[in-house]
């Protein structure tokens, strides 16, 4: 299965970021509600996001981690939705730094 990456860098320390992700499955229902479902998140004790959800029919997922530098997101795709790599790549950096907003 294909994979894709996102990175951010927030210097903001690994506690802050961690309180402003909490929300990033909100962030994607709200600008994405018709198009995303079969949403599923799991936190564990590093701060690590389990993330799987159903786009356009199309199942992706991935895992988020956090440091005190950066928000690093590494994900599979289906074989489908190769094409679109590149645009998944830039709407989740775009989401992140979103989050990150002040």
């Amino acid at each position: 299965m294909p994979s894709f990456k996102a990175n951010f860098e927030h210097n903001r320390g690994k506690e802050e970021a961690l309180t402003r992700l909490k929300s990033f499955s909100e962030e994607v229902r709200s600008k994405y509600g018709s198009q995303v479902s079969e949403m599923e998140e799991t936190w564990d004790d590093d701060g690590n996001l389990h993330f799987g959800f159903t786009a356009l029919g199309l199942k992706i997922s991935g895992q988020l981690s956090i440091d005190d530098q950066n928000a690093k997101i590494d994900g599979q795709l289906p074989f489908a939705a190769v094409a679109f790599r590149g645009k998944i790549e830039q709407e989740i950096t775009a989401a992140l730094a979103n989050a990150f907003e002040d």
